[in-house]
């Protein structure tokens, strides 16, 4: 949530719907010092982990539901309409510990999985196999790249 200076608030929670071969990119900068980072990429969406609780929970929810994907079909294309020239850019400064969950419908066969306010509908476990294998990269980079977490 974000205040505005007049005293309200605003919220923005989005939703993505994949299906079929995603491209997704990992870039990373830092040494495991402050301002270390990992990205995770797609032409419209861009998460950018600061720290390694928070790379554990944006990782860890997609090998959570490693085995629910395997529920999906294989391949099936995406229920969208043509709404605009180009869809709407995200970009995410993952901080900490956001709220992540998951759930297989099977009246639907999609799995919806909520990272914050980002709600990712995966259609296909094809789509399911390239975000979460780009989100194993990530994880494996961030214990490199970001900076260790404090002690409790």
């Amino acid at each position: 949530m974000t205040h505005n200076t007049a005293g309200g608030c605003q919220t923005i929670a989005a939703t993505v719907v994949v299906s079929g071969p995603q491209i997704v990119s990992v870039d990373s900068h830092g040494a495991g010092g402050q301002g270390s980072y990992v990205s995770v990429s797609t032409p419209d969406i861009m998460i950018t982990v600061h720290d390694r609780r928070a790379m554990k929970v944006y990782a860890g929810v997609w090998s959570t539901f490693a085995y629910a994907a395997t529920l999906l079909p294989q391949s099936r294309p995406a229920l969208t309409e043509q709404r605009a020239e180009r869809n709407p850019g995200i970009v995410v400064a993952a901080f900490g510990q956001d709220d992540a969950r998951g759930v297989y419908r099977p009246d639907q066969r999609d799995l919806r999985i909520r990272l914050g306010y980002l709600t990712w509908v995966v259609r296909d476990m094809k789509a399911f196999a390239d975000l979460a294998g780009q989100w194993e990269v990530a994880r494996q980079l961030g214990e490199i790249i970001l900076p260790p977490l404090p002690p409790l």
